[in-house]
């Protein structure tokens, strides 16, 4: 029967096409085939499915508590943040009245000195002429 058969040409457009269709055909036949073995030997017992699920859930359990923690350790930082800054600005406005009161006293002690050498200059003409006139070198 088979040698009855009458093929086509090998070299004309038909028979490469088939040619192709077959190829294609054997192809995915193979990866079928292939992704069914796999699918056979790979699957996990719904034992294995359920404990990894339950790993899962508390190993998220455990990153939330995780979580929680670092957000409340951050909130506590930003308080403590909060109060040194409080604290820094309540110390240097104890720190700048100082300084405002020790250059209020150097600008009240500056004040005196300069009227004592204001009064001095004044009487210095006076001092001289007696300084000159004692020591005979003004008459």
């Amino acid at each position: 029967m088979f040698a009855q058969a009458q093929l086509p040409d090998p070299h004309a457009y038909a028979s490469i096409g088939w040619g192709c269709v077959i190829l294609v055909a054997i192809i995915i036949g193979i990866r079928q085939g292939m992704g069914f073995i796999r699918d056979l030997k790979d699957k996990p017992s719904p034992a294995e499915v359920l404990q990894a699920a339950s790993d899962r859930f508390a190993e998220k359990e455990i990153l939330e508590e995780h979580i929680g923690e670092t957000k409340r350790s951050f909130v506590a930082l930003q308080e403590e943040l909060k109060r040194d800054r409080h604290d820094n600005q309540i110390h240097a406005s104890q720190r700048s009245a100082g300084l405002y009161k020790k250059i209020e006293e150097t600008r009240e002690n500056l004040e005196e000195k300069l009227g004592d050498l204001a009064r001095d200059v004044q009487n210095a003409p006076d001092r001289i002429l007696a300084i000159l006139r004692n020591t005979g070198r003004l008459k």
